[in-house]
């Protein structure tokens, strides 16, 4: 009894020494996917003052932050906002990357044990989990701090923006079933959807198309409002966790590209509902007593075709195509079939079992030669002897970062700038690159306790999670290789 009363006292004082400090009753983390830094600026006169001028001239924003490994994908670039580290150490090397033992693809969130809940049970779109992910989350760490008393949730559109963010101890992910038009989760989470989410399935029907037009944030914010006003958010002094992830501008990206009136008419669309989220979190938490932060995964390259049609440098990478070439190259050279079995995540994965009998130098040294003298390639460097690589600094620090010994191809291939590679299926654009159209994103706090202003120093993407660390006073993820950048 003395020992059971000893534990209920050291609980209640960490609860106390965790809340000595203002902390904020929520902490909102918005990612806008495939969100350029420039769209800050791009359409600012057509923004309200409600919205995105309010978190730029009332929060503080990083003009200058930097995504630093590759490639730059959706499910990396979420893992690695929340993680605040690369690759290299969560594991989440790409949307999907391949096993290079095996050759078995893998999908970044696949989770062949778990069921879907919310639509029917033998569904693909639910058989999914946190589990490839190698660390803790900022979201981990805030429920080990409070004795996993904090509310943790997810919401997005796709499946990897949902659960990547929400950690391994998230209360919720929940994502959107474009084939059902419903909402789901993951029997990783739960058995059953909570009668909020089973009411709303019902009676709201969903355009299956919805994620390519800006209903996609509409519906994510209702989705929000709802999980705001049906759980304990907010209801006590112990810290949640909400995080939002906006798909929709990703998917209108690729679709109409960089420069198209849908995307800025998306992007004017979500500034509007953003100002009515942040009064709601007014009226909801009170002005001070919410922090928030809005950042990207990645930007988006522009259309090769614009840009060629107003004389810049620019191309295409056809994928499949210069696979079968590369794939001919090397069975001159070496009378075996098939050797590479992808360019995914541009990088060169072998076929291991075709390749035990060839001399590996000389097939690296093959596949290099070949790609290098393609027009659209910069660069072919092996992953392992990078640091001989005769290539700029900053690359070689994005390859490095992010190279996975498991998941990761044995050769990285650099575009030229304004380049980029195009798989199965049309899109007017894509993203993937080092390159600053890619790589710079935005990343603006806002709320409790943060002043106004910019800054133009030179941050990372690994240091959003390190930062927010700082203001919650827990203790940083457990890969995390980010500094905090906010004093």
């Amino acid at each position: 009894m003395q020992k059971l009363f000893i534990s209920i006292i050291l609980i209640f004082g960490s609860f106390l020494a965790l809340n000595a400090q203002n902390r904020p009753k929520i902490v909102v983390g918005i990612v806008i996917d495939q969100m350029r830094y420039d769209y800050l600026y791009r359409y600012y006169e057509s923004y309200g003052d409600d919205g995105f001028k309010r978190l730029l001239n009332g929060g503080f924003s990083y003009e200058n932050t930097m995504i630093n490994y590759l490639p730059t994908y959706t499910a990396v670039g979420h893992a690695s906002i929340y993680t605040g580290t690369v690759p290299s150490i969560h594991g989440i090397a790409g949307n999907g990357f391949i096993r290079q033992k095996t050759g078995e693809w893998v999908n970044n969130v696949e989770d062949i044990t778990r069921y879907a809940v919310g639509i029917d049970s033998t569904a693909n779109a639910g058989k999914c989990s946190p589990k490839n992910l190698l660390t803790t989350t900022i979201t981990d760490e805030l429920k080990l701090a409070t004795d996993f008393n904090s509310i943790v949730m997810g919401i997005a559109i796709k499946d990897r923006a949902a659960i990547l963010p929400a950690g391994h101890t998230a209360n919720a992910a929940y994502w959107f079933c474009s084939k059902s038009g419903k909402w789901l989760t993951s029997s990783f989470y739960m058995k059953k959807l909570p009668n909020w989410l089973k009411e709303h399935n019902e009676k709201t029907v969903f355009p299956k198309k919805v994620d390519n037009t800006p209903q996609g944030n509409t519906i994510t914010f209702e989705m929000a409002y709802l999980a705001l006003e049906n759980e304990a958010f907010g209801k006590d002094s112990i810290p949640d966790f909400l995080t939002l992830s906006f798909s929709s501008p990703d998917i209108i990206g690729h679709n109409h590209g960089v420069h198209s009136e849908e995307i800025k008419d998306c992007y004017i669309s979500l500034d509007k509902e953003l100002g009515e989220f942040l009064k709601y979190l007014d009226k909801k938490f009170g002005k001070e007593e919410y922090l928030l932060f809005l950042t990207a995964d990645h930007g988006c390259a522009h259309n090769a075709a614009f840009l060629d049609s107003n004389k810049i440098n620019s191309g295409i990478f056809y994928e499949f195509e210069i696979l079968k070439n590369l794939n001919d190259y090397l069975k001159k050279k070496f009378k075996k079939d098939d050797i590479v079995l992808s360019l995914n995540n541009y990088q060169v994965n072998f076929n291991y079992p075709n390749i035990q009998k060839i001399p590996h130098e000389k097939l690296i040294d093959a596949c290099i030669e070949f790609l290098e003298d393609l027009p659209s390639v910069h660069y072919a460097v092996e992953q392992k002897k990078i640091a001989q690589a005769p290539i700029p600094q900053v690359i070689k620090e994005c390859i490095i970062n992010g190279y996975n010994r498991e998941y990761s191809g044995e050769i990285q291939i650099i575009l030229k700038p304004a380049y980029y590679a195009l798989g199965g299926g049309y899109v007017v654009s894509t993203h993937g690159s080092w390159n600053p159209y890619d790589s710079h994103i935005p990343f603006i706090l806002y709320g409790e306790g943060i002043k106004s202003g910019k800054s133009t120093q030179q941050v990372y993407i690994t240091d959003i999670a390190a930062t927010l660390a700082e203001l919650l006073k827990i203790q940083k993820p457990n890969g995390c290789i980010g500094r905090p950048v906010y004093e």
